[in-house]
């Protein structure tokens, strides 16, 4: 993983960008209207778009080469959870004891502790910080095991915890959607999947909510609620 290129895209900003750009478009035009139209506003037009040209293509996009991009990100996260949930399985022997209604999945998000960095995409407009976790949920005949992956994207730290749950000892599992709040008043949407026992929330796990995770759990506590009925 390129860390300091990833260090780099959260401590950075677009203002470059946004001051290269028009000297790009514009040093474009004149040049054009100017050595293929013939059609000269300025003296020296030529030569004035050409600088404008390049100086706007160096100031705009050669920063932006030196540190990563938000598909770099994507694809570093791809890679550090790549066959996660198999290996995971594997490891841990399960394959034989996964429910076949509710198979395996993987989760995970951008997490927003304190002291992370944190950049809100140019273009998608979405929030990313150089912590992630990721997590394989293994759905059992006899309870959920949940391995929790956390690394970050701008230092060599991986940290992974298991969980394990029996069905017998938890009322539900569920998602909750909520909202962080920075420090400089811009906010992010944020989910996390919630397992519940005596009416209390005995585990949580940051995740992005999505139809198909909920869809899963749905599955699960309708398992749960068969097995404790005595309905299999």
């Amino acid at each position: 993983m390129e860390y300091q290129k990833n260090l780099k895209y959260f401590k950075s900003t677009d203002t470059h960008y946004y001051i290269g750009l028009p000297m790009f478009i514009i040093g474009a035009a004149l040049f054009v209207l100017g050595y293929v139209f013939w059609m000269y506003f300025l003296p020296f037009q030529d030569m004035i778009g050409l600088v404008l040209f390049v100086l706007g293509a160096i100031i705009a996009f050669v920063p932006q080469a030196k540190r990563s991009s938000e598909k770099d990100l994507e694809e570093a996260i791809s890679l550090m959870t790549k066959n996660y949930v198999e290996e995971t399985t594997e490891s841990l022997g399960l394959s034989s004891s996964l429910l076949r209604e509710c198979p395996p999945m993987l989760v995970g998000t951008y997490t927003f502790e304190d002291g992370t960095f944190v950049r809100r995409g140019k273009t998608d407009r979405k929030c990313r910080s150089n912590h992630y976790t990721a997590a394989a949920l293994l759905f059992t005949k006899n309870g959920i095991c949940i391995s929790e992956k956390k690394f970050s994207l701008t230092e060599e730290k991986t940290e992974e915890t298991l969980h394990e749950f029996s069905y017998a000892d938890i009322d539900e599992i569920t998602t909750q959607t909520g909202e962080h709040r920075f420090e400089n008043g811009e906010t992010a949407k944020t989910a996390a999947l919630l397992i519940l026992a005596s009416g209390k929330t005995v585990f949580s796990l940051p995740v992005t909510s999505n139809g198909v995770l909920d869809r899963a759990l749905d599955a699960v506590n309708l398992y749960m609620k068969r097995i404790k009925t005595g309905r299999k």
